[in-house]
């Protein structure tokens, strides 16, 4: 049994994993933590995500995960950065975290729509207005808008530092 206090989490992930390898949340979970050894074998973080997927493709958060170290493949299939964000706003719109990094990669498609970098990030700002990244991440892109207000460069970075004032 795993005690917080005794076994990592990532301990944790492969014994679960040995008693059940078909477990495709303790495979997403176990790339969180870096990856690890499952029946002898090294598996990446990537490998884990790969492997959560093969198991549940459905689940849209090993999507944004492999997104998040550069893509990878899928039922024989080379997915990129961009396209595991999409496969996974198609699976979970209203994943804020997922629209601010496909923003980060310059936009997508999504849902038959194409979004661009600025529209991404006033996406996950409709869903998340107190997250400072993705204020910054309409900063970067020169402002846009958010709850039918106007914002310019400048006063999105005001928003982020508003939030979090410590980053000063």
């Amino acid at each position: 049994m795993c005690i917080r206090d005794r076994y990592s989490s990532k301990q944790c992930y492969e014994e679960a994993l040995r008693l059940d390898p078909e477990n495709s949340y303790a495979w997403n979970n176990l790339g969180t933590v870096g990856g690890g050894v499952v029946d002898g074998k090294e598996y990446s973080s990537k490998q884990c995500y790969e492997e959560a997927l093969r198991l549940n493709p459905e689940n849209s958060d090993p999507w944004s995960l492999l997104g998040n170290v550069g893509g990878g493949v899928v039922d024989g299939k080379e997915y990129s950065s961009k396209q595991c964000y999409e496969e996974g706003l198609m699976l979970n719109p209203e994943n804020s975290y997922v629209w601010k990094r496909l923003g980060f990669v310059g936009g997508g498609l999504v849902d038959g729509k194409e979004y661009s970098s600025k529209q991404c990030y006033e996406e996950a700002l409709r869903l998340n207005p107190e997250d400072r990244h993705m204020w910054n991440g309409l900063g970067s892109v020169g402002g846009g808008v958010v709850d039918a207000k106007e914002y310019s460069r400048k006063q999105c970075y005001e928003e982020a530092l508003r939030l979090n004032p410590e980053s000063l």
